[in-house]
């Protein structure tokens, strides 16, 4: 439960409603004022009335001194070395809030939201039942923030052990693998086949020459092939030409082949076609 002082008369002395744990918060709002004493004190006072930690505020003085930060930690027989720091911050009549919160190894001090410095544990914090405020200052406002109770408390130093591990969480089963996806398989294609020869056969001697020294390797008959070559209005013609031996297929294929166009020859019906006239001028 949050604890709130407004105006409160000093020297100030109250107990603590909630224990001090991980994350519990101080703050102080106040207004030096100009009078003998040059020292504001916050002191967290534990039950054995140690001083787990007291911060002293040094105001500036006539004598040109700089405004400092003191913090220490007091017991019955002994005191730490303190930890100083110089703030500029102070000033009589300037009214500054000093914060503390508590961690999980030191307290961190805090300066018009500014951090300054972080002071190691030398008593367990829980061990923190009071606060005393006093000094030569006007106090506006104190306030204690407590941890939150619906949150779990982080566990002490002392309560954690190295050889503790969390249980394990239970673990879902792994789902099955998809099967691979099969691989598409490359179907054959079936060997291009010519066109069947239309018309009735014609006879050797009829036919005519291809060129000069051409001999007899072979006849041209024009046609047009039975499936067009291009979706046109009218038929792509071609050439074909008979093949009457193996020695004329070696020759008519080195002849068609001058005039780089496409050029289908089959051997087993004999019929070699090409795209183009042979009988014109080849291309370059």
């Amino acid at each position: 439960m949050e604890q709130r002082f407004t105006l409160p008369s000093l020297p100030l002395h109250r107990e603590l409603q909630a224990p001090v744990t991980i994350g519990t918060q101080f703050s102080v709002r106040a207004t030096p004022i100009e009078v003998d004493k040059h020292t504001v004190s916050i002191t967290l006072v534990t039950a054995s009335s140690e001083a787990a930690l007291e911060i002293s505020l040094h105001l500036p003085d006539k004598h040109g001194r700089e405004a400092k930060l003191r913090a220490v930690s007091r017991s019955a027989t002994s005191e730490t070395a303190p930890m100083e720091k110089e703030v500029s911050a102070i000033a009589p009549n300037k009214e500054f809030i000093l914060g503390v919160i508590v961690k999980e190894h030191v307290f961190e001090i805090y300066l018009d939201t500014i951090f300054l410095l972080a002071f190691v544990h030398r008593v367990n914090p829980s061990e923190i039942r009071r606060l005393v405020l006093d000094g030569a200052m006007i106090c506006n406002e104190v306030v204690i923030v407590p941890v939150k109770t619906d949150m779990p408390r982080l566990p002490e130093y002392n309560e954690v052990s190295l050889n503790a591990r969390p249980p394990p969480q239970q673990q879902q089963p792994r789902q099955p693998a998809a099967p691979p996806a099969p691989r598409p398989t490359s179907v054959p294609l079936a060997p291009r086949e010519l066109a069947p020869r239309q018309g009735p056969p014609v006879d050797a001697a009829q036919r005519p020459p291809i060129g000069a020294g051409a001999g007899s390797m072979g006849a041209l008959v024009p046609t047009t092939s039975a499936i067009p070559l291009a979706p046109v209005a009218a038929p792509t013609p071609w050439w074909r030409i008979d093949l009457l031996d193996e020695g004329s297929y070696e020759a008519i294929t080195r002849k068609l082949l001058q005039w780089k166009e496409t050029v289908d020859i089959d051997v087993q019906n004999k019929v070699a076609k090409m795209t183009a006239d042979p009988f014109k001028k080849p291309r370059k």
